[in-house]
């Protein structure tokens, strides 16, 4: 896992976006860690050395950090999605059932939802109603390369996605970032609520009559978490969730169709 880096995380997007785009263009046109350096103070007020950006810029080019782990968000700049499982109890017995799981990252709001399978409809169901719940889309989205979304993984960001998810995503105009295989660390957000919602939402066992009682004590726990605090800023989730709104893409005026 990378070590933070306090002085480069906050503008690691804007290299990697602008080091991105250079593969578009001409070598000649390219630009160098000390262009790059004086955009950041130009365009984003950077007090950092231009050493640090060589350092970041030299590992990037060496293939050390294909996928950036960013450790500072803004406001609705990205959610992490993930799958994971739980074990409930209804009227058949004890069953697994499937926790789709998305995490807004600013403000650390989660939206968990249990489903029947993990297949494609689930998938796209659960970000239908991840939107609604947070009441805007997230510019950017993490996930691993699951195979809802995901069906040839290419270099670097390079994917071949499912014709469903790419409609989705023109649907909500949002972006993605993909995980290097077996790295999960590279959306550490969603990793922990997945294990939040196993250990706090789902223990002791939930009884339930269905999955729809199930779904209304979840969504319940997740309202309930933003009354507690991000712990490294001290403000409630709910306060940080109200400035990720303001900031995310709005709701387009249909809903998606999950099927």
């Amino acid at each position: 896992k990378d070590r933070p880096h306090p002085v480069i995380d906050p503008v690691r997007p804007m290299i990697d976006a602008w080091l991105e785009e250079d593969r578009k263009v001409h070598r000649k046109q390219r630009h160098t860690a000390t262009r790059i350096w004086n955009r950041l103070r130009e365009e984003y007020g950077f007090g950092g050395g231009v050493r640090a950006v060589r350092k970041y810029v030299a590992s990037r080019k060496a293939g050390k950090a294909e996928v950036y782990m960013p450790l500072v968000f803004g406001p609705g700049e990205e959610a992490q999605v993930d799958w994971g499982e739980g074990t409930v109890i209804d009227g058949s017995g004890a069953r697994t059932v499937q926790l789709f799981c998305m995490r807004v990252c600013h403000s650390r709001a989660p939206f968990v939802r249990a489903y029947e399978t993990a297949e494609k409809e689930c998938f796209l169901d659960g970000h239908v109603r991840a939107f609604e719940y947070f009441g805007g889309v997230p510019h950017r989205i993490a996930y691993d390369n699951l195979k809802c979304a995901v069906v040839l993984v290419g270099k670097g960001q390079d994917r071949t996605l499912t014709q469903r998810f790419l409609e989705l995503k023109s649907h909500y105009l949002f972006e993605t970032r993909f995980c290097n295989r077996a790295k999960g660390n590279e959306k550490g957000q969603v990793e922990n609520l997945v294990k939040e919602a196993q250990r706090e939402y789902l223990t002791p066992i939930p009884r339930v009559r269905d999955l729809a009682e199930l779904n209304g004590k979840l969504e319940a726990d997740c309202a309930a978490s933003l009354s507690k605090p991000v712990r490294r800023y001290g403000e409630l989730k709910r306060e940080r969730l109200e400035a990720e709104r303001a900031a995310m893409l709005p709701l387009p005026a249909t809903r998606f169709e999950a099927c």
